[in-house]
């Protein structure tokens, strides 16, 4: 579920956006205060319904908080905060510890989206080097990482300082992923080592890689925003994630992978027999 602020009555609420409907309108679970589990479930138009660029674990400890913390939900809605100060001052009020950070990465891998294993599979078949690039934290962005096939000397995200008792200690404030502009740095520095760079994401971060060279895939499968689905160089509504190959390799390629995966399938059905 991506974090998110519904428009009820006359009254701006901290929300959940569960699915869109076929319709345009979204369904959204309005949590109760301060036990986030529980609440109530609303069918909505898609102008009431306000996504916002917040991890769903900082809505949820806003929500526990009594709500403390939601000045910056309804800032970034409204694009009066940068990325910046919302990073700091969400890491300030959750604090995440190694715990923390290892349930994180479990919520990820049990969340993946479909086809993530096998876009990745497809790409490493055929000689493309597939990297994590996230403002998400090191330790559970990695998790997810390894979970995919992707190693983790290929992400790149924000690391969280632990003490020795896994308390949290601050983070890597030197990061490029802190910032606004950070994801097309690191596609700068990939693009000298690899040539051409293609991003697959979904949200704004992503869209200004294309500062860095990167040939920016929208894909809307787990969140759709409209200024990706609109200025993305290519747009994938749907899941699952392979529909982006289409988008990153070459007719070539495509067919490359394509025979790759067919062998794989007889392989694995001779080993049936």
């Amino acid at each position: 579920m991506e974090a998110g602020a519904a428009e009820i009555e006359d009254a701006l609420v901290p929300a959940f956006i569960v699915e869109e409907l076929d319709d345009g309108r979204f369904t959204v679970f309005v949590p109760s205060v301060p036990t986030p589990f529980a609440g109530a479930v609303y069918i909505l138009s898609r102008e009431r319904v306000h996504l916002v660029d917040i991890p769903f674990t900082q809505a949820i400890q806003s929500i526990s908080r009594w709500g403390s913390g939601s000045k910056d939900l309804v800032a970034a809605m409204e694009g009066a905060l940068s990325l910046e100060e919302v990073y700091a001052r969400r890491l300030e009020m959750v604090r995440p510890s190694r715990d923390a950070l290892a349930w994180l990465g479990e919520r990820y891998v049990e969340e993946m989206v479909e086809g993530a294993r096998e876009t990745v599979r497809v790409l490493h078949e055929i000689g493309k080097p597939v990297y994590v690039v996230s403002g998400g934290f090191l330790q559970s962005v990695t998790v997810l990482a390894q979970a995919v096939g992707i190693d983790s000397s290929r992400v790149r995200a924000v690391e969280i300082h632990l003490d020795d008792t896994g308390a949290y200690a601050g983070f890597d404030s030197s990061s490029p992923l802190v910032r606004s502009d950070g994801k097309a740095e690191v596609c700068r520095a990939l693009a000298q080592s690899h040539g051409a760079v293609a991003i697959v994401g979904d949200g704004i971060t992503d869209l200004a890689a294309r500062a860095g060279g990167a040939y920016v895939v929208g894909f809307g499968g787990v969140a759709r925003r409209q200024a990706m689905a609109e200025r993305a160089d290519y747009f994938v509504a749907d899941p699952p994630l392979t529909h982006v190959l289409k988008a990153v390799l070459s007719p070539a390629e495509f067919e490359e992978a394509r025979f790759a995966a067919a062998q794989r399938e007889r392989e694995q059905d001779l080993k049936g027999d």
